[in-house]
């Protein structure tokens, strides 16, 4: 038996340190040491039940927040060799931390949120990617059909929240690529215009959901480039460099955007040299491949508006894949930690908490968190040579 390694995406919540305030969140409050102390005590309780070794994390406000709930965990506290969240960290000049701003009251605040990881094998390097690259660029024909007509290009290009890309080494000493992502939520995008009245009607909730969709694709094409100029030569159908994606992707595994991100199958006619270019460049969804070893699928990381689904996502390259001839590793089973997801609409939730903050009834932070947390094991293979 191989060695086993456990990896997780982990959508926290809005996770900050004591005594600071969310940047442009003028109803919410910060967490005070109590309330603090019971996200943390949450947050290691599903590190420890996860046993993960490389977690990706999603909104996170403040590495210091971070840092103080994986010291908290018995299975990460002491073996995590790195924990980073690129837009948190401390400014070398300032000696504060880089989201760090003065809110409409002079009070400090944190910008975000931001992506975060946490590592118990050595991370070889590590960055934040705002910018797209540079050949994603969005051209819209606005012609009928197959007619071109005018050409639009839609100025987007740049992440909402920067991508982490990082590079691991596994136990069996073979370097893997993981990116770390958050994008666009569904919740509409209006404009300034559009005052709350506007906001109730049809139309305006439809033109708002759109433009959220339009930059959630954008950013999946972004994502998926990314990952092809990862992919080691993408049209030789040979073993690369391992590639896994962890993140709160905010669409379905059959969604569109989440298509794009895992680039297409080959289809079943195509010769097999042919096949092997495409699964070169495809990502497999861990979830996808759990679920059809199942009789019944009823996995789900997230319940809105009484819809469940799976909106946090792990996905690979072929080289964790079962059926690649030269894997360095095969996926056993995801587990997704979601007994603290509730459904509102099978009961009437309690009003949200209201802590005093200086005289102001503000609203108190979650103490948990909205999502499930997906962690998926693997077995290593192919011990690389020394």
């Amino acid at each position: 038996m191989g060695k086993r390694v456990r990896i997780a995406t982990f959508n926290a919540e809005n996770l900050a340190h004591p005594g600071v305030f969310f940047y442009g969140r003028k109803d919410d409050a910060p967490f005070t040491e109590e309330l603090f102390a019971q996200k943390s005590g949450w947050i290691s309780s599903i590190l420890d039940a996860g046993r993960a070794d490389i977690v990706g994390f999603q909104e996170i406000f403040s590495l210091e927040g971070l840092q103080r709930c994986i010291s908290k965990s018995k299975h990460l506290g002491l073996a995590a060799t790195t924990t980073r969240a690129p837009g948190c960290e401390i400014d070398p000049v300032t000696g504060k931390p880089k989201n760090l701003k003065k809110d409409h009251k002079n009070r400090d605040a944190m910008e975000g949120p931001h992506c975060g990881i946490v590592s118990r094998f050595p991370v070889l390097s590590c960055e934040a990617i705002s910018n797209f690259p540079n050949d994603v660029e969005f051209l819209i024909p606005t012609g009928l059909h197959d007619e071109e007509g005018e050409i639009v290009k839609l100025p987007i290009s740049k992440f909402e929240r920067a991508v982490i890309k990082a590079r691991i080494e596994l136990p069996n000493g073979m370097p893997a690529t993981i990116f770390v992502t958050h994008l666009k939520s569904k919740r509409p995008k209006y404009l300034k215009s559009e005052t709350k009245e506007m906001q109730a009607q049809a139309t305006t909730q439809a033109l708002g959901a759109v433009r959220s969709l339009i930059v959630r694709a954008a950013e999946a094409t972004a994502l998926r480039s990314l990952i092809a100029k990862s992919i080691d030569d993408v049209a030789d159908g040979e073993q690369g460099e391992p590639v896994v994606l962890l993140g709160d992707l905010n669409d379905s595994t059959d969604a569109v955007t989440t298509e794009i991100i895992a680039g297409r199958r080959p289809p079943f006619f195509m010769k097999s040299e042919a096949k092997a270019a495409i699964w070169d460049a495809h990502m497999a969804s861990a979830h996808d491949i759990v679920a059809q070893r199942s009789s019944r699928d009823i996995a789900y990381s997230h319940i809105f508006d009484g819809k469940y689904a799976i909106l946090d996502h792990i996905h690979f390259s072929q080289e964790f894949s079962s059926g690649f001839s030269k894997r360095i590793a095969r996926l056993l089973n995801v587990e997704i930690f979601n007994d603290h997801v509730q459904d509102s609409n099978l009961s009437l939730p309690d009003p949200p908490p209201k802590i005093d903050v200086d005289g102001e009834k503000l609203n108190a932070p979650s103490i948990r968190s909205d999502h499930g947390i997906p962690v998926a094991e693997f077995e290593l293979e192919n011990i690389a040579p020394s």
